[in-house]
């Protein structure tokens, strides 16, 4: 066991397989502004759903002790989060005019973070009673709920 802040205990194994949802997140932030960019805006958020669902796959069938399989799903994670965030941003910097952006943002940014702190609250509850494959099959189905909205968008434009 490794010493971790606030004197908590926690096993080096996972600190490493947690750190691999960072090297998406950070090592590749410059390179996802660019794909909305280049492959459109609902394609990279459709993107997103699909690499979210991908990993409540794999973490809902990963054996309990399998850190290479935690590891994939936790990058994946990350890439997934990321093309959500950057083409969400874009989709709201393109529809939004300049002289109101501030307060949908603000909004939005508001709104992430609740959701955050709600599903993090709620993930403790579901892996506590019903188990982590649940909880993983959970998010993959909450990460197709953006298929039909784009795909609404897309008839309304």
């Amino acid at each position: 066991m490794a010493r971790c802040r606030k004197r908590a205990t926690c096993s080096v194994t996972g600190w490493k397989a947690v750190g691999v949802n960072d090297w998406p997140l950070l090592g590749f932030r410059y390179q996802h502004r660019l794909t909305p960019d280049r492959y459109g805006r609902p394609t990279i958020a459709a993107g997103s759903g699909v690499t979210l669902l991908a990993v409540s796959v794999i973490a809902a069938t990963a054996p309990g002790d399998s850190v290479a399989l935690l590891a994939l799903a936790l990058a994946l994670l990350g890439l997934g989060w990321n093309f959500g965030l950057v083409s969400g941003t874009a989709i709201i910097t393109d529809t939004v005019p300049l002289a109101t952006r501030a307060k949908p943002q603000g909004t939005i940014d508001v709104s992430i973070a609740i959701a955050g702190a709600t599903g993090g609250l709620a993930s403790g509850l579901v892996v506590g009673t019903a188990g982590y494959p649940v909880l993983a099959l959970a998010g993959g189905l909450l990460s197709l709920a953006i298929l039909p909205a784009f795909a609404v968008g897309a008839r309304n434009r």
